[in-house]
């Protein structure tokens, strides 16, 4: 027989189911065995807010307190634990996302893959994504910059899995965020 042989979804494997259960809904749980972190309590604070079906979170601190770290975690534990979930990161600059967030995203995937590494057959992570390999451009994490005067270029994401995360929300305009959150319109889409 010819063609190519058809990728498995991470969905397939009973690995995946009983991580679903012991990690959905107890994130704080998921940063310390999967990554090996321990948490804050505003950092558990927060994942507890984000992890909600339908949370809309809002973060203010200053700078070197974790929130990019944190922020790395929760996309992992989203994209891993929720089929074809989608994560948009939208920042001033795409620069930002890759020395922040993504920077971190890479030391967790592999803490989180040398403890499972079954997880790297399911799963691809580059500099600035990250997602299933059977349902790429579907199952994945993007970045979106934000340009003043170009709000509309950031409507248009729908899925039943939404994580939209405003890195630095401070400088995106209220136009902006209410085109965004005019397009979470599932019950499961939050917003960081």
């Amino acid at each position: 027989m010819g063609g190519q042989k058809r990728i498995k979804s991470v969905t397939t494997d009973p690995r995946w189911r009983d991580m679903v259960i012991r990690y959905r809904y107890n994130w704080a749980l998921a940063v310390v065995e999967l990554f090996g972190m321990i948490p804050t309590w505003q950092q558990e604070e927060i994942m507890n807010s984000v992890q909600e079906t339908g949370s809309q979170t809002t973060v203010t601190s200053g700078h070197g307190t974790g929130k990019s770290s944190l922020t790395a975690m929760m996309l992992l534990i989203y994209m891993i634990m929720y089929p074809d979930a989608r994560v948009i990161i939208v920042a001033n600059k795409i620069g930002q996302v890759k020395t922040g967030v993504f920077k971190y995203v890479k030391t967790y995937w592999a803490n989180a893959a040398r403890r499972h590494p079954w997880l790297q057959n399911y799963f691809t992570l580059t500099d600035t994504m990250f997602y299933e390999k059977s349902r790429k451009g579907i199952w994945e994490v993007l970045c979106k910059g934000y340009r003043l005067g170009n709000e509309e270029a950031l409507a248009g994401e729908h899925a039943a899995h939404i994580l939209l995360i405003l890195d630095e929300a401070s400088g995106i305009s209220d136009k902006a965020i209410a085109i965004m959150r005019g397009a979470l319109t599932e019950d499961d889409n939050r917003m960081l």
